[in-house]
């Protein structure tokens, strides 16, 4: 086995690699050279300080993607080829990631891992990650107007600049203010009452379905969001990486269902220790 930066190899290397990890995940993660640059954009990852781990015939079997801002990592993507699991494979381009993270005098790495995933949660465990929260993707079939009273207020689209100031800050990495500052093709609608924004929607509107990126707990989100439910007739509604509370209740009131849960992990750095 070889670990090496994933700068050195071929765009299309990381792209199989990737496909590859995860074709056989919870809801199959497939991208081409055009999605996982753009992935890479938004997210802010390093190849340079991402790893691949190569076999004795220096094919790429297991990869982690690492993202930098400011003094947090994240990992933006860890997986192993189904046929190379179980012989250490990701637990090495775990090890040289933390590595890499410390050496750069990062203050944490965080991650997320399907909940149920135990042999990914006792790696991770292993090397010092801790429980911090969990978060939900959630769906609605056919999705129906529900009654939403609230008080007068103006209904337009916005700026993605305008929304920022009002969004929920608590969002894991992916969809962290620094991600939706980078969005492209997004649409977003807010509801503005004596001038203030009170209530937002940030959502990619499709046919058959339509994902939510977040949107507010409050009545003013339930408005807009029944707006966008007259507007384009959706199959499905999803949103993903869901922590409100007060949103979940919202959503469940309307027929959303959990379809899977993450935990969140958190290594600090200056206490993680490597077993192996």
């Amino acid at each position: 086995m070889r670990i090496v930066p994933m700068d050195k190899l071929p765009l299309e290397v990381v792209v199989d690699v990737f496909n590859r990890g995860f074709k056989d995940y919870v809801i199959p993660v497939q991208m081409d050279s055009y999605i996982l640059k753009d992935y890479i954009f938004v997210n802010d990852i390093s190849l340079a300080d991402s790893f691949a781990a190569l076999d004795d015939k220096d094919v790429a079997q297991a990869f982690t993607f690492t993202g930098l801002r400011g003094k947090g990592s994240w990992v933006g993507g860890l997986a192993v080829d189904p046929g190379h699991r179980g012989l250490g494979f990701g637990k090495a381009v775990l090890a040289a990631q933390v590595e890499r993270v410390k050496k750069l005098g990062q203050d944490d790495l965080w991650l997320e891992c399907l909940e149920d995933n135990d042999v990914a949660m006792r790696m991770y465990q292993k090397v010092g990650f801790k429980q911090a929260r969990k978060v939900h993707f959630m769906q609605c079939d056919d999705p129906k107007v529900v009654p939403a009273d609230a008080p007068e207020h103006e209904r337009r689209d916005a700026s993605i600049s305008e929304v920022l100031p009002v969004y929920d800050k608590e969002h894991i990495w992916p969809k962290a203010p620094e991600s939706l500052r980078r969005l492209a093709g997004v649409h977003i609608e807010v509801a503005v009452k004596d001038g203030n924004i009170v209530g937002y929607l940030i959502a990619f509107p499709g046919v058959e379905v339509t994902y939510l990126w977040d949107l507010s707990a409050n009545v003013y989100g339930d408005v807009l969001l029944n707006g966008l439910i007259r507007t384009l007739e959706t199959k499905q509604l999803s949103i993903a990486n869901l922590h409100s509370k007060a949103l979940l209740s919202m959503l469940q009131k309307r027929g959303f269902v959990i379809t899977y849960t993450l935990e969140v992990l958190r290594l600090k750095l200056r206490q993680g220790i490597l077993p192996w």
